[in-house]
């Protein structure tokens, strides 16, 4: 009975996690997307936040 009551459980966990939506708003991405081009265009926020320039905005001509 009590293996029973595990597996209940368990499916149970299991169906909640594979609910078809995720909860994540899809205009999110596409606002820090638009966020992170008015940054990397931003001479002084470049100025600022150099590192995080280096490895989000510089462009990358290995790539291209």
């Amino acid at each position: 009975m009590r293996t029973r009551l595990v597996l209940a459980a368990l499916l149970t966990l299991l169906a909640a996690c594979s609910s078809g939506s995720s909860g994540i708003d899809p205009t999110a991405d596409q606002k820090e997307a638009a966020q992170q081009q008015k940054n990397c265009a931003d001479p002084k926020w470049k100025e600022t936040h150099l590192g995080i320039w280096y490895s989000v905005c510089r462009p990358n001509d290995a790539l291209k």
